[in-house]
Parts: C-alpha cells; sequence; structure tokens
C-alpha cells in the first residue's frame, strides 16, 4: 500500500485501536483456479490479539474467520503467523490547509447525523496533529 508521509500514521496504539474499533477488512489473493477468478475478495472480520497492550513494540497476531466454502480459504494457510510489520494511513485532509480542512469540517458538521460529526472530529483531531509537526 502506498503511504504519503502526510497520511501516515506510526504509532502502534493507534494502529492497534483502528484495527480493534474497525474489524471488518478484505482479504484479497491471487489464486489460479480454473473454476474461479484469479484475483478474490472477501469481507471479513479480522481479531487482533495483542499479549501487552501497553507495548509500543508487540505487533500483536490477526485472526479471522472464513467460511470453509470459499476458495481463498480452501487455498490459504492460515496457520497462526505473526505480522512483520503494521502500517496504516488516515487520510483525513490533513495535508490541506487550515482553511480548507475548516471547509470539509464544516461540510461534515452541515449533514447532520452522527457518523459526519465522528468524521469531522478524525478530520480535525488529524490537521491538528499536522499542525503541531511543523
Amino acid at each position: 500500500m502506498y503511504i504519503r508521509d502526510a497520511h501516515a500514521e506510526t504509532d502502534l496504539g493507534v494502529l492497534r485501536r483502528l484495527i480493534h474499533e474497525n474489524p471488518l477488512g478484505i482479504l484479497t489473493t491471487g489464486i489460479k483456479s480454473p473454476m474461479y477468478s484469479l484475483l478474490q475478495s472477501s469481507h471479513i472480520s479480522f481479531l487482533l490479539d495483542v499479549q501487552d497492550q501497553s507495548s509500543e513494540t508487540e505487533l500483536g497476531y490477526l485472526r479471522r474467520h472464513m467460511a470453509r466454502q470459499n476458495p481463498q480459504s480452501k487455498a490459504s494457510d492460515f496457520r497462526p503467523h505473526g505480522p512483520c510489520k503494521l502500517e496504516g494511513k488516515f487520510k483525513m485532509s490533513q495535508e490541506m490547509s487550515k482553511g480548507d480542512r475548516d471547509g470539509v469540517i464544516r461540510g461534515f458538521e452541515n449533514l447532520q447525523s452522527e457518523t459526519e460529526y465522528d468524521l469531522a472530529q478524525i478530520v480535525r483531531e488529524r490537521g491538528e496533529l499536522k499542525d503541531k509537526q511543523q
């Protein structure tokens, strides 16, 4: 995944919390098969098991559930593997100027729903983090 510096999140605690709060992910594989398309994608729930939540270095272990009938399940090795890295990004207008970000925030707030208010707050927080780094 390409991650611009402006969007990169390097705090493992933040990334682990993001996975915990948003467990739905997409598993994409390339499996040669005469019966199925080469690329297969499935929406599945992921659980990130972390032994020590206060650790600043522990990546944890990803667990998932997938139906046995799913062609990806039949062709995948789902024995426990620890991740070799954990990376992520927040693309929340933080690369924009403060005026542009304020416009994005107002736009979300004008939609007047809980989800949009939450998004406006994230845009605000990520912008403030960017401003502190400068």
